[in-house]
């Protein structure tokens, strides 16, 4: 990538350069470079913006705050999503509007706004579904899971048996919809996952994931909102 951008700038394609390096600070993001992926978001966002180019300064505004909901700075992570959102909406990046609404959610939620941070899950989850997105809808179901564990009970059995069930079937049809997580999704869903093996016994978590393997899309949407709180 350090080659690609070089040539690029060599070439002076500054979309070539925008582009590079917005994938470059995604690299540094997901090792924990947070002050070098920084400026790498900056200058890639900088060369979007001299282009007009409001589809690439999405892209660029989305992955920053996803680094900021890795450093828990979830304030942050609000105003770099709503950023990218406005350019999302203008433009019908239905498959963006559905990832930043996501994220917004995790904020939320962080920040103990459980019934907003609910809205904003079925928002996206409810265009996975119009996208027939098997993937996204896995990350939404994670962002279910999530609230179900904040639950002290629900009528299908413990909220931890609960979120386990969301995330065996997040688990599923992430992998069926053929795309991997992004790093900031994939620690929201090993937080879950541990905190879930953490207080269910080995036979009563594979129990309910394999419950959870087991669903079709349509039965997991139904189940995660069917105890989601009220927005």
């Amino acid at each position: 990538m350090e080659e690609g951008l070089a040539l690029c700038r060599d070439a002076g394609d500054t979309a070539g350069s925008a582009e590079t390096l917005r994938h470059l600070g995604d690299m540094r993001r997901d090792r924990g470079v947070y002050d070098r992926a920084e400026e790498l978001y900056k200058e890639s966002l900088a060369c979007y913006q001299s282009l007009g180019d409001r589809h690439g300064s999405a892209w660029v505004s989305h992955s920053w705050g996803e680094m900021a909901l890795l450093q828990g700075d979830n304030p942050r992570a609000m105003e770099l999503e709503q950023t990218s959102l406005w350019d999302f909406r203008a433009l019908g990046v239905d498959v963006g509007i559905a990832l930043t609404l996501l994220n917004q959610g995790h904020s939320l939620q962080a920040r103990g706004m459980a019934e907003q941070a609910a809205s904003l899950y079925e928002q996206s989850l409810h265009l996975a579904q119009s996208l027939e997105s098997l993937w996204l809808a896995g990350l939404c179901l994670v962002g279910f899971a999530s609230l179900s564990a904040l639950s002290d009970h629900d009528r299908s059995g413990s909220a931890v048996e609960r979120a386990a069930r969301l995330l065996g079937a997040a688990e599923a049809f992430v992998e069926k919809g053929g795309e991997l997580m992004s790093h900031a999704h994939r620690v929201q869903y090993d937080r879950q996952v541990v905190a879930a093996r953490a207080q269910l016994d080995e036979r009563s978590f594979a129990l309910a994931w394999a419950e959870g393997q087991a669903m079709t899309l349509e039965q997991a949407i139904a189940y995660a909102l069917e105890e989601a709180p009220d927005a």
